[in-house]
């Protein structure tokens, strides 16, 4: 894996995703995690489990799969009664046939961001 990075999409007609660790409730917190094989080239197609732990301890678990630059995105709406703090992403585990997943190898796995 190479980097996890969060964000939200702004503008209406033509969203652009902007980068950011800070959000408030009501967001919808986008995750960016990017599978890499051994060589640093993109992996597609393969399935990227994350779990997001909130301030009190609550897990939730989500999949996506990477696209052809080798990015699984992720939304993570955050309620209006969302608890403030820090939140922290962990990925928990990459599958693809013929491949294998080494979190070893991670250039990073786990990110912190903020609701305040």
């Amino acid at each position: 894996m190479d980097n996890i990075v969060t964000g939200l999409y702004v503008g209406k007609k033509d969203p652009v995703f902007t980068e950011t660790s800070s959000f408030q409730p009501k967001n919808v917190v986008i995750i960016r995690v990017k599978i890499v094989d051994s060589s640093g080239n993109a992996v597609e197609g393969a399935s990227v489990t994350i779990t997001i732990t909130n301030p009190n301890g609550d897990i939730v678990t989500l999949t996506s799969t990477t696209d052809n630059q080798g990015i699984a995105e992720f939304s993570y709406r955050l309620n209006p009664k969302t608890p403030l703090g820090i939140y922290t992403i962990n990925v928990t585990d990459v599958s693809l046939t013929g491949y294998t997943y080494d979190p070893n190898a991670n250039v990073v796995s786990t990110l912190d961001f903020n609701v305040n």
